[in-house]
């Protein structure tokens, strides 16, 4: 005889039916991004095969550098085309395959956008002494939860902070480089082992100055603020039609909200040849939402790709200020609107398609 209250016996069948519909809803998620992976490894792949054989035909001598190292690779990762070969470069060894390494000593034609953007001559001078003090350096070794017991105050949370921050941060990898070319270069200047990312540095070098040009940056209001921002995007587009072929450069990027409060992200705007561009944005925050993700097969977590970029931007449209006025707006000019879906579903979406 069972004793057990109909009631009882009800909520048990109903938490029985429960799983098993969450546990089948569970299956067709993972069958569906299961067949999205596989749609995406097509297509890469067809995509790979169609720039061999385009590189194959535009070769005159039928000799195709290690292109499959090259690309689409870059495109898996979302980080660019710079991004290909680093693995393979030796010291001295500059655009032997792939894209050219470029470097302000090397014969490829380059701009320089920290020279363009400051008044003093060569790059700025920095200590980061003792080096155990600095945050970024804490980050580089994964020892922040080590370290940061306390958690942080109100004062770190505003805008300004954050981008201190920020700036500090770049500062710091753009050190790096600048050290190991003091130090490990040859005669020619350029041959030391982080040589190959002398262009990406003056690249963070111009993103540091733009911050601290950024109109709000100045603290100032009203029609000031107004003429201010003027100024920047005019500059900021002259820029961007200066930027060489394969060269690439680093933007502040996110947003600020009334309440003092913001979300901030970099951009990175590299010239594909060709007339194209490509537009990169690195976010670590809200907005993540909406870049490339998938699950890892040991533990079913869902892995995001921080860095999501887009390709094939006509240069007409990004040498034109109109977008450029619409994502920087962003961050000199507070407001409700300005948020991750704006980013990720307006202004995006216009530039290649």
């Amino acid at each position: 005889i069972d004793s057990t209250p109909p009631l009882k016996q009800d909520q048990t069948q109903k938490e029985l039916i429960e799983e098993q519909m969450a546990r089948k809803k569970a299956e067709e998620e993972a069958r569906i991004h299961r067949e999205k992976e596989l749609e995406w490894e097509r297509n890469m792949e067809a995509e790979k095969q169609r720039r061999l054989q385009q590189a194959a035909s535009r070769s005159n001598d039928g000799l195709v550098h290690s292109l499959t190292a090259a690309l689409p690779s870059p495109r898996a990762e979302g980080i660019g085309s710079s991004g290909s070969t680093l693995s393979s470069l030796r010291p001295g060894e500059f655009g032997s395959t792939g894209p050219p390494v470029l470097h302000p000593k090397g014969k490829t034609p380059f701009f320089d956008p920290y020279a363009y953007l400051s008044d003093a001559r060569g790059e700025p001078s920095r200590k980061f002494n003792p080096i155990y003090r600095v945050q970024p350096f804490w980050a580089l070794l994964d020892i922040d939860t080590y370290i940061r017991r306390i958690p942080p105050g109100p004062d770190t949370q505003t805008v300004a902070a954050k981008y201190d921050s920020l700036s500090k941060a770049i500062s710091f990898i753009c050190h790096i480089v600048q050290e190991n070319e003091k130090h490990l270069s040859g005669r020619n200047g350029m041959d030391a082992p982080l040589s190959y990312l002398k262009a990406n540095q003056l690249g963070m070098e111009a993103c540091i100055k733009m911050i601290a040009s950024l109109p709000h940056s100045a603290g100032a209001s009203g029609k000031q603020l107004d003429s201010l921002f003027l100024t920047f995007i005019n500059m900021f587009v002259n820029i961007v039609s200066k930027v060489a072929p394969n060269q690439q450069i680093v933007l502040p990027g996110g947003w600020q909200m009334p309440d003092g409060k913001g979300h901030l992200c970099l951009y990175i705007l590299r010239n594909q040849g060709e007339e194209k561009f490509s537009f990169t944005v690195c976010n670590t925050g809200d907005g993540l939402q909406y870049h490339p993700s998938k699950f890892d097969q040991s533990s079913g977590l869902e892995l995001k790709q921080m860095a999501m970029t887009l390709w094939d931007i006509p240069r007409e449209r990004l040498t034109d200020s109109s977008f450029w006025v619409l994502l920087f707006r962003m961050q000199v000019y507070p407001d409700k609107r300005n948020n991750a879906d704006f980013l990720y579903t307006k202004l995006l979406p216009g530039l290649n398609s």
